[in-house]
Protein backbone atom coordinates (compact mmCIF):
# COMPACT_ATOMS: atom_id res chain seq x y z
CA UNK A 1 0.00 0.00 0.00
CA UNK A 2 1.15 3.50 -0.67
CA UNK A 3 1.32 6.07 2.10
CA UNK A 4 -1.42 8.09 0.34
CA UNK A 5 -3.89 5.20 0.60
CA UNK A 6 -6.97 6.49 2.50
CA UNK A 7 -8.04 2.95 3.45
CA UNK A 8 -4.89 1.84 5.24
CA UNK A 9 -5.11 0.52 8.78
CA UNK A 10 -4.83 3.11 11.56
CA UNK A 11 -1.64 2.98 13.62
CA UNK A 12 -1.62 0.92 16.78
CA UNK A 13 -2.34 2.86 19.95
CA UNK A 14 -1.85 2.46 23.70
CA UNK A 15 -4.79 3.95 25.62
CA UNK A 16 -5.66 6.00 22.55
CA UNK A 17 -2.12 7.38 22.14
CA UNK A 18 0.13 6.37 19.27
CA UNK A 19 3.09 4.18 20.23
CA UNK A 20 5.68 6.78 19.19
CA UNK A 21 3.99 9.51 21.23
CA UNK A 22 3.63 7.24 24.26
CA UNK A 23 7.33 6.37 24.06
CA UNK A 24 8.24 10.06 23.82
CA UNK A 25 6.13 10.94 26.88
CA UNK A 26 7.58 8.13 28.99
CA UNK A 27 11.17 8.94 28.08
CA UNK A 28 10.68 12.69 28.58
CA UNK A 29 9.32 12.11 32.09
CA UNK A 30 12.14 9.68 32.89
CA UNK A 31 14.73 12.17 31.60
CA UNK A 32 13.31 14.99 33.74
CA UNK A 33 13.34 12.70 36.78
CA UNK A 34 16.92 11.58 36.06
CA UNK A 35 18.16 15.17 35.63
CA UNK A 36 16.38 16.27 38.80
CA UNK A 37 17.95 13.41 40.77
CA UNK A 38 21.39 13.91 39.24
CA UNK A 39 21.41 17.66 40.02
CA UNK A 40 19.51 17.48 43.31
CA UNK A 41 22.17 19.37 45.31
CA UNK A 42 22.29 22.46 43.05
CA UNK A 43 18.52 22.36 42.60
CA UNK A 44 18.11 22.20 46.37
CA UNK A 45 20.30 25.27 46.78
CA UNK A 46 18.32 27.16 44.16
CA UNK A 47 14.99 25.99 45.62
CA UNK A 48 15.70 28.06 48.73
CA UNK A 49 15.91 31.14 46.51
CA UNK A 50 12.79 30.26 44.53
CA UNK A 51 10.28 29.15 47.14
CA UNK A 52 8.45 30.78 48.79
CA UNK A 53 8.68 33.82 46.55
CA UNK A 54 8.94 36.84 48.79
CA UNK A 55 8.85 39.18 45.83
CA UNK A 56 8.10 38.20 42.28
CA UNK A 57 10.49 40.29 40.24
CA UNK A 58 12.32 40.04 36.96
CA UNK A 59 15.29 38.41 38.68
CA UNK A 60 13.06 35.76 40.30
CA UNK A 61 11.29 35.06 37.00
CA UNK A 62 14.62 34.84 35.16
CA UNK A 63 15.95 32.33 37.69
CA UNK A 64 12.79 30.22 37.36
CA UNK A 65 13.09 30.25 33.57
CA UNK A 66 16.78 29.29 33.69
CA UNK A 67 16.00 26.33 35.95
CA UNK A 68 13.09 25.17 33.79
CA UNK A 69 14.94 25.62 30.51
CA UNK A 70 17.96 23.72 31.86
CA UNK A 71 15.82 20.60 31.58
CA UNK A 72 15.05 21.34 27.92
CA UNK A 73 18.42 20.35 26.42
CA UNK A 74 18.60 16.82 27.90
CA UNK A 75 14.95 16.17 27.03
CA UNK A 76 15.47 17.38 23.45
CA UNK A 77 18.51 15.13 23.02
CA UNK A 78 16.70 12.09 24.42
CA UNK A 79 13.63 12.70 22.24
CA UNK A 80 15.78 13.02 19.12
CA UNK A 81 17.60 9.78 19.91
CA UNK A 82 14.24 8.14 20.62
CA UNK A 83 12.93 9.15 17.22
CA UNK A 84 16.05 7.89 15.47
CA UNK A 85 15.94 4.53 17.25
CA UNK A 86 12.18 4.22 16.78
CA UNK A 87 12.50 4.84 13.03
CA UNK A 88 15.35 2.37 12.78
CA UNK A 89 13.99 -0.55 14.81
CA UNK A 90 10.29 -0.20 15.60
CA UNK A 91 8.77 1.66 12.65
CA UNK A 92 9.62 -1.19 10.28
CA UNK A 93 7.48 -3.55 12.37
CA UNK A 94 4.38 -1.38 11.89
CA UNK A 95 4.56 -1.20 8.10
Amino acid sequence: MSSADPFRDPPETIYGVRKRTALRIVLAVCTVAFVAIWFRAPLGDIWVLLWPPTEISERWFTLVMVVLLSFLVPVAIVLRLTDLLYDRYLASEES
